[in-house]
């Protein structure tokens, strides 16, 4: 047994203050008052300090220097820097590459996820195309790769790696939307819609068929008075989860504001939306597939074009952002870094918040929410 105590402890629905984590075989056994516990007994005392949920980011295509097309060594090493920010569980995201390109990042995923030494934060893949069109609103999606239509090499795909892929994003306007669709929830795995012109009445008839809405304002039709798009629904509807990349520069502070003001705060998600370049310089130039990208002065990727390619975005600094700009409560903000992604990948009942019976994924934060620690499964990884 392993106790852990704070000044601060954030749980599902409240901030306990004065309590202690009492952790065995990497679950979380019991919650109490420190004044409950033998004194006698050993615990780490993280005086002055938070313990908030580790978060979980389940859409992120590369930080610290590293990209999941970049081996097995790149994503364990990506892990680590994922757990440094926080992240105690995340989705490995792939933009629209090759059919050969996808079939790589998928073994090193598995294999990633099977070797010792890493952190076991990697919770599966997330296929970010290439099901979309070569709409106004592919972003820096590479269009040469999009597809129409769901065709044999793509279903074996999935099929190779359904145990794998928990969550596949596409344009709902494609050709083979409900073939697509159909394959994809035969395999328990979670459907996005972004990057699509598709309108907030087109995209109510078919809303079921969705579990999420990607990067809510970004690659979609936005709130216009007479034909708004799927940002409307992707704020408003109670039922869909919505994602929101929370840098005050994919979306600025006052609409990320008027987000979190209209959508139920147990379906917002924070994601990063990184790219390889996340945690390094700025005026850094890398790559977005084939193309050219520069870290701007303000922290943007952007391509020759001054197309977004993806953020430099940390989980941690979304957090922050959503306490210290938006003025979400510590139980909010949590809800959306850590319990909302969890139960939109149906794995809530072992992650996504402080409770009795879950695994011990916590972090360390002093006031200022800056982490001091990250614990995965009751050990510290960060």
């Amino acid at each position: 047994m392993t106790i852990f105590s704070a000044d601060k402890i954030v749980t599902e629905n409240k901030v306990k203050e004065n309590h202690v984590l009492m952790v065995k075989d990497g679950k979380i056994t019991r919650i109490i008052s420190d004044t409950d516990i033998d004194n006698g007994e050993e615990k780490k005392d993280f005086k002055d300090k938070i313990i908030i949920p580790g978060f979980i980011d389940i859409h992120t295509h590369g930080g610290g220097g590293y990209r999941p097309e970049g081996g097995i060594e790149a994503l364990i090493n990506w892990s680590f820097f994922k757990a440094d920010h926080g992240v105690t569980g995340f989705l490995p995201t792939t933009p629209t590459v090759s059919r050969s390109r996808m079939d790589q990042v998928g073994s090193f995923v598995k294999k990633a996820q099977k070797r010792k030494g890493g952190p076991k934060n990697i919770l599966g893949w997330h296929l970010e195309g290439p099901f979309f069109t070569d709409s106004s609103k592919i972003g820096a999606q590479d269009s040469s790769y999009t597809r129409n239509s769901f065709t044999s090499e793509y279903q074996d795909l999935i099929k190779k790696y359904g145990d794998l892929i928990k969550y596949c994003s596409i344009d709902p306007r494609v050709q083979d939307e409900q073939k697509i669709i159909s394959y994809c929830r035969d395999r328990d795995i979670k459907m996005g819609a972004g990057h699509t012109e598709i309108s907030h009445q087109e995209f109510t008839e078919k809303k079921e068929l969705y579990t999420a809405v990607i990067h809510t304002f970004n690659g979609m039709k936005g709130l216009h008075h007479r034909n708004p798009g799927l940002a409307l629904t992707a704020c408003m509807d109670d039922q869909l989860f919505a994602e929101i990349i929370c840098d005050g520069l994919h979306v600025i502070f006052p609409m990320l504001k008027l987000f979190f003001r209209l959508k139920n705060l147990k379906k917002a998600i924070l994601v990063t939306d990184a790219m390889v370049a996340a945690g390094q310089p700025r005026g850094k130039v890398t790559t977005w597939g084939k193309r050219k990208v520069k870290i701007d002065d303000q922290g943007r990727a952007l391509l020759e074009d001054g197309t977004l390619a993806g953020s430099t975005l940390t989980m941690d600094r979304a957090y922050q952002n959503t306490v210290n700009k938006l003025n979400l409560s510590l139980v909010e903000a949590s809800w959306a870094a850590s319990l909302n992604p969890a139960v939109m990948l149906g794995i809530e009942d072992s992650k996504g918040s402080i409770a009795v019976g879950k695994d011990a994924d916590f972090l360390v934060v002093d006031e200022n929410l800056q982490i001091q620690a990250t614990y995965l499964q009751g050990e510290k990884i960060s």
